[in-house]
Parts: structure tokens; sequence; C-alpha cells
């Protein structure tokens, strides 16, 4: 806005002072405002920098393939402390047929990540588990009792604890998870191995205190059964 004097325009150098500030005004109003533009900065940032459509997009994971599923299921079972029946596998809900178990069971043994998956045969079946999440030793335990011998159940882990240790195995212990067996299972379990050839090389033998262990001849003599069941209960205690 210019001032007009008698119809002609007046130099700047001759304004008063509050015209020459309004024509400031009128001349800086095209030029861009720093200070607005300042306070803007900040917000076209977070726009220049802000994921595109594209990039929020949740990315879809790819399915895993079914031998990995039944890996995966295996180490969950085995982390829960079971062992899983071939059986199992073959019934609802996971209905597979005898030819899918095995093609997904050989694509497991042939990558190396599937290492740690084990099986374990019997007379009419097999059952699996991951050495990750459950010893051998262990999972052996857990088959016997699932098919319910109690006897070769008994005898199995008192062979192994022979001659992995080796030391003699207390028969309060199969009162325990995951034996579970009452005293009078015990009992008749302790009589059926003496009167069965197949047993013939579990013993008894007893500590002071009156605990009684087994060993295998197989793999102990009756003097080591002895000494270590009476260090075990008694001695170790008394000599610290």
């Amino acid at each position: 806005m210019k001032t007009v004097v008698d119809s002609q325009t007046t130099p700047a150098d001759e304004l008063p002072d509050a015209a020459l500030a309004a024509t400031e005004d009128v001349a800086d109003s095209d030029a861009p405002d720093l200070r607005r533009r300042r306070l803007l900065l900040p917000l076209s940032n977070a726009l220049r920098d802000a994921p595109t459509a594209q990039e929020t997009a949740p990315v879809e994971e790819e399915p895993k393939a079914p031998h990995l599923v039944l890996a995966d299921y295996l180490r969950g079972c085995s982390a829960n402390g079971a062992v899983v029946d071939r059986c199992e596998l073959l019934a609802p809900p996971c209905a597979l047929s005898e030819e899918e178990l095995d093609v997904l069971l050989m694509q497991i043994r042939a990558e190396e990540q599937g290492s740690d998956i084990v099986e374990i045969a019997q007379q009419d079946t097999c059952f699996y588990y991951s050495d990750r999440y459950m010893s051998h030793n262990y999972a052996r335990i857990l088959v016997f009792t699932h098919e319910q011998d109690a006897c070769a159940t008994l005898a199995q882990t008192v062979r192994f604890e022979c001659e992995t240790y080796p030391r003699p195995f207390k028969a309060g212990m199969l009162a325990l998870h995951p034996y579970g067996f009452d005293d009078d299972k015990i009992a008749s379990t302790l009589r059926f191995l003496a009167d069965t050839e197949a047993y013939q090389d579990i013993h008894p033998v007893e500590a002071s205190n009156g605990a009684i262990y087994l060993y295998s001849d197989r793999y102990m003599s009756v003097g080591k059964a002895q000494g270590l069941c009476e260090w075990i209960e008694v001695e170790q205690y008394e000599n610290p």
C-alpha cells in the first residue's frame, strides 16, 4: 500500500515513520516468513521420514514346512516331560498315515537342525523325544512306564544305573515320578523279578539303615554294590 499525497507518489525518504513502516510490511508480504517456516520444519521432517503404506503393512511369515512343525511338536512334548508314541501321531487329531509320518521323519533326520529328535523302537511301536529337553535315560524310563511293564522298567533302570554311573538303584525311587509305584507294586515287582529267568541278574542289597538297593551282576559285583549302598545311605553323612 502506497501513501498518496496530492495525487502524487511521495518518495519513501519523505514519508512519515508510520507510513514507512506500513510500506515495509507491504514489501515483505510476498517474502517467505522464516519464523513460520521454522515452525513447520519438524512436521515436514516427520512427513518425510514417515514409512510408506507398503513399509507399514505387516509382513506375513511363510508357513513352516510340515516336518518342521512335527519336530517342534516333539520338542514341546519333551519340554513338558513326555515322550510321543507313534500311535498318537497316527490317531486324531494328527491323523497322519503311516506313509506321511515316515516321510516327515525322514525329512527331519535329513536336516542338521533335526538331529535332536530321537526314536526309541519297541516291539509294537516307536517313541520320539528331543534330547535337547530330555535325557535318554529319562526318556527310556517314560517308555517303559508308558507300556506299563513294571518288571521291564525296573530291570532296565537297574542295569542302566549300574553300567553308566556305576551305582546301585534305590528301590524307594520307584515311588517317585515318573514311576509312581505304590508299596504293594514295588514289593510284587521285586518278587516277580526274583522268580523270572529273564531278570536273574537283578539282586537286592541292604544298607545298615534298612534301605533296599538293587544291582545287576552283569555290571557290578555284590561287594561293590554293598559298599556303594552303605556309602550313599550312611557313611557319606558320617564322614563329610
